[in-house]
């Protein structure tokens, strides 16, 4: 298997990192077109930090189109969509972090 990058492109999140009752996902495209989606949590007795990645290419990061989008507009469309799709069947990701339980 080749190295992926580790040159960060974007990246965003489905939780809201100021509310102390939070969960949700930070997904990261790589320079590579691959993503990263580290799971956050502050829930009491809940995992946080699990972290799964795809292979390079599952996002293609480039002008788009529409003057009135930006390619990181366009990436995060992406990135959400297809963090949507690992939650339904995980096809394509590969966990590389289990991840810790919250005291």
């Amino acid at each position: 298997m080749a190295r992926l990058s580790t040159i960060q492109i974007t990246s965003t999140q489905t939780y809201d990192p100021d509310d102390c009752t939070t969960a949700g996902w930070e997904v990261t495209l790589y320079s590579d077109g691959h993503l990263s989606a580290e799971s956050w949590s502050c829930w009491q007795g809940s995992t946080s930090g699990e972290r799964w990645v795809t292979d390079p290419g599952r996002v293609d990061y480039r002008e788009p189109e529409d003057p009135e989008t930006t390619a990181d507009d366009q990436a995060h469309v992406e990135m959400i969509a297809s963090l949507e799709h690992f939650i339904d069947d995980a096809c394509g990701w590969r966990q590389t972090r289990k991840g810790y339980v919250v005291q």
